[in-house]
């Protein structure tokens, strides 16, 4: 979780144009953080929050373009803090809106997030091993779990879907089941953490083999010769 104070609420805007704020601040994110915001509170104020992708909209008089109820945890986008969550990568403003219903003043202050890209990605290992062993693939997941992936083996007729909800480790042993003896893949397709899905414009593939077990073959003892000592 990432946490920001935005201080005091400056800038009136009654009747004053957005463009009259302060610069505005920049807060560099990736998409699978929290991201929480507070400003300051002041008994009687009321406070609401709105997410736009358009950096000329008019802040002062527009509402955001983004679902507040989606992109504010709990749907909570009034209160002098507030959580921001499962926004796409891209570039965003955020503006708090403090109204003085008293006096009959409004104050905002807009900020800029920067949403990074978060993919997650998955490594796949395994050892050759003999017909009949148990054997497993080792899958190493990056991201923020629980995780999905989707998978085939040899080919891609007959996708199944793994859900690893609950597994703390980003690593998996996927068992392989009875195969016979030979080369054989693993292809990945998809791969999904809580927060963004990756999915592979080539299916990711892991190649291991499976070898014959050996012919057992009896031993025999050789005679002796006639007449040895």
């Amino acid at each position: 979780m990432v946490y920001k104070a935005l201080g005091v609420l400056l800038v009136v805007l009654a009747v004053a144009p957005a463009a009259a704020q302060k610069p505005v601040q920049t807060i560099p994110i990736n998409q699978c953080d929290v991201l929480e915001l507070g400003v300051q509170e002041f008994t009687g104020d009321r406070y609401t929050w709105d997410i736009y992708t358009d950096s000329l909209s008019n802040f002062a008089q527009q509402q955001g373009d983004m679902d507040p109820a989606i992109y504010f945890e709990g749907a909570m986008y009034e209160g002098s803090t507030v959580r921001v969550h499962q926004l796409p990568a891209g570039i965003y403003f955020l503006r708090v809106m403090v109204w003085d219903e008293v006096n009959c003043t409004n104050n905002l202050l807009v900020f800029r997030l920067e949403v990074e890209e978060m993919l997650p990605t998955v490594d796949l290992e395994a050892d050759p091993f003999c017909y009949g062993d148990y054997n497993e693939v080792r899958i190493t997941l990056t991201g923020h779990g629980p995780w999905e992936l989707a998978y085939t083996w040899d080919d891609e007729t007959n996708t199944q879907i793994v859900t690893l909800n609950g597994n703390v480790d980003p690593i998996y042993y996927l068992p392989i089941p009875i195969m016979d003896p030979g080369k054989h893949s693993l292809w990945v397709m998809e791969v999904k953490d809580e927060c963004s899905v990756y999915t592979f414009e080539v299916p990711k593939e892991l190649e291991f083999i499976i070898h014959a077990r050996p012919k057992t073959t009896r031993i025999y003892v050789k005679p002796e010769e006639e007449g040895g000592e």
